[in-house]
């Protein structure tokens, strides 16, 4: 296992930050390749509500998870 020093170098950002990162993105796979419920799908990802799920989305991509999910795959 990584320690924390070791990931930053790694990643050039914070463990927390890379986690962040990662969230939204795991949440949409969930509902694209599962077929889970947004609602579910950002519980499962590590998110408190859907509401900050979708902050969290529009922050990162731009876009709400429906309109991410409407657009199809990201590029």
């Amino acid at each position: 296992m990584l320690s924390g020093a070791r990931l930053d170098c790694r990643l050039d950002c914070t463990p927390a930050h890379h986690y962040r990162e990662m969230r939204p993105n795991d949440a949409l796979a969930l509902t694209r390749c599962n077929g889970m419920r947004v609602h579910d799908a950002a519980l499962a990802a590590g998110f408190s509500s859907q509401p900050v799920f979708s902050r969290s989305c529009k922050q990162h991509f731009g876009l709400s998870p429906r309109g991410l999910l409407q657009r199809g795959p990201l590029a």
